[in-house]
């Protein structure tokens, strides 16, 4: 079940244009509603993503404090490093409401040049030490990289998923994503 942002409402609406079967069943909601939708789709599903669309919100906080798993995306730039920082303060205040939250941290939209290796290092290097310095708990950075790759968009505008378009390097960095996810979630669930 995904309850989603604007990004997944273009996807879906494409993927009905094309005719393509649904891949899953989605809502939009907003607001207070949002926290009643969540109750009701937990009841019916093993899965609900949330996709607030990344600005600080009434849904965004909402979601916080009902999930178990935050993931938040960020790129290599000066601009999403205080992003991130703002991003990590919100989840710290949520964990004082919801103490399961766990966070993962994704980098996205690497770029694929060999050559800029140094700058994922150093995104690396500089999340793991605002973790250390905020005394973070539960929060990780992704070993799984999403690189900068046109078959990203071209594939939402198709209104396809990743195994139906013709691009092997997205679908496996996004496979290798998805596997690193449920290995935590497998995990996080056996410590419970």
């Amino acid at each position: 079940m995904q309850i989603h942002s604007e990004a997944v409402k273009f996807l879906v609406t494409y993927r009905s244009d094309s005719n393509l079967a649904p891949l899953f069943s989605n809502v939009s909601k907003i607001g207070s509603s949002l926290k009643d939708e969540i109750s009701l789709q937990e009841s019916k599903n093993d899965c609900v993503i949330i996709d607030t669309g990344g600005a600080d919100s009434k849904e965004m906080r909402i979601a916080m404090n009902k999930a178990d798993l935050l993931i938040i995306p960020t790129i290599p730039s000066q601009y999403d490093v205080v992003v991130l920082d703002r991003m990590l303060e919100l989840f710290n205040l949520a964990k004082e409401n919801n103490p399961k939250l766990h966070c993962l941290i994704l980098l996205n939209r690497i770029s694929p040049n060999p050559f800029l290796s140094k700058e994922i290092s150093e995104l690396k290097e500089f999340v793991e030490s605002a973790i250390k310095e905020k005394e973070l708990e539960n929060v990780a950075v992704l070993d799984s990289l999403i690189y900068e790759r046109r078959a990203y968009k071209r594939a939402v505008i198709d209104g396809k998923s990743l195994d139906e378009f013709e691009d092997n390097k997205a679908r496996d960095e996004f496979n290798t994503l998805c596997s690193e996810i449920v290995a935590f979630g497998r995990a996080y669930e056996k410590a419970l």
